[in-house]
């Protein structure tokens, strides 16, 4: 799970802009407790090292600031790659063939995502500093996605059946933590029979799964699993398709959902109160999608223009779990042109993507975001 603590402006502060993640000394440098109306906030960006092909993107974070993502090797292969609360990253390497991403990490620093296989399929993996990279198969297709982890070691993602479809899984391990287990089909809500699809986005730390159910293309909407079942999380009033990306702990979800005229609104769901739209970094934005969601429901993800640039945001809530807030532009690294927030952890530190248009170059991004607050240097 991604999620950020109870106060998401983390006392980070970095004796200049280096491409290292901060220690765990420099994070507790200078501790500040929340923001307050008199305090601005402040924002550090750090570009994560790549394992030396020059271009790399994060897509998340855990509570002792463990990063994955993807990198370019020097060979420009595209490799999963680990990076570590020092800052260095590591080659998480394939399943045989020449390309990995990581999508999640857990507390305990098990890493999912996917891996070309030698045989050429696309399947999901579970990756952990003992094992190293260990195939999790299919639901019976030639493709599957590891995308979230909890702390058990429960995986969520998607999966081809035999027949073709795609469906959300869960992968639930022998023994917690464990490296050895089983896959389930969650079904879909949409439909059944042969046609309607699935994909699971993330997972909570009790099993409960988020993500999108379609059937065909004409409808999609976010869902949630629990227990067996899936639920249907509708869309925002008047719109005909919605995603959802992440949740967290309270049972609070996030994505986005798009009337027939295209656009992407992000929103925000709670069992209670159904669909919130949280709005835009600029009035005229189009394209919104909220990606993650933290225990007192901070927001992070990206706002722009269809086809034009993007910048990512966090949305904080006028109190803690509240469904009205206000949103926060991380902006681009200095010196790129778009950038978009991934996940966010415990102690208040964002990842994501930053993207040069002159370059064509994607880096991974760390935002760190804290308050300045009157009278203080």
């Amino acid at each position: 799970m991604r999620r950020l603590a109870a106060v998401p402006l983390a006392a980070l502060v970095l004796s200049g802009c280096t491409d290292r993640l901060p220690t765990e000394s420099t994070r507790a440098a200078h501790p500040r407790s929340q923001l307050a109306a008199s305090c601005a906030p402040t924002i550090k960006t750090v570009e994560l090292d790549d394992l030396g092909g020059g271009e790399d993107g994060a897509y998340d974070i855990n509570a002792a600031g463990d990063v994955v993502g993807w990198s370019a090797t020097s060979s420009g292969q595209y490799h999963a790659v680990l990076w570590s609360a020092a800052g260095m990253p590591n080659d998480l390497g394939t399943l045989g063939g020449s390309y990995s991403e990581a999508l999640g990490v857990n507390n305990n620093g098990a890493v999912v995502g996917v891996s070309e296989t030698t045989g050429g399929d696309l399947h999901a993996f579970l990756w952990t500093a003992a094992t190293g990279m260990i195939d999790l198969g299919t639901l019976g297709g030639s493709r599957s996605d590891a995308i979230a982890i909890n702390d058990m070691g429960q995986i969520t993602g998607r999966s081809r059946l035999a027949s073709g479809e795609m469906r959300a899984f869960l992968w639930t391990p022998t023994t917690p933590g464990g490296t050895t287990g089983t896959m389930t089909d969650l079904g879909t809500v949409l439909g059944s029979g042969p046609g309607p699809e699935s994909s699971g986005s993330d997972i909570d730390a009790n099993g409960m799964v988020v993500g999108v159910s379609t059937a065909g293309s004409a409808k999609q909407d976010a869902m949630l699993w629990a227990s067996g079942a899936m639920m249907d999380l509708g869309t925002l009033p008047g719109d005909v398709n919605s995603t959802a990306y992440g949740m967290n702990d309270q049972k609070e979800v996030v994505g986005t959902s798009r009337p027939m005229d295209g656009t992407f609104h992000a929103f925000l769901w709670t069992s209670g109160g159904g669909m919130t739209d949280l709005g835009s970094l600029t009035p005229g934005n189009d394209f919104n999608i909220a990606w993650d969601v933290d225990n007192s429901g901070r927001v992070v993800g990206f706002s722009g223009i269809l086809g034009k640039s993007r910048s990512a945001f966090l949305w904080i809530p006028t109190v803690p779990g509240g469904t009205t807030g206000s949103m926060l532009d991380l902006g681009p690294f200095p010196g790129y042109d778009d950038s978009r927030a991934f996940a966010i952890n415990d102690k208040g530190l964002i990842v994501g993507e930053s993207y040069s248009n002159a370059t064509d170059v994607t880096r991974a991004i760390l935002w760190m975001v804290y308050a300045q607050c009157e009278g203080e240097e």
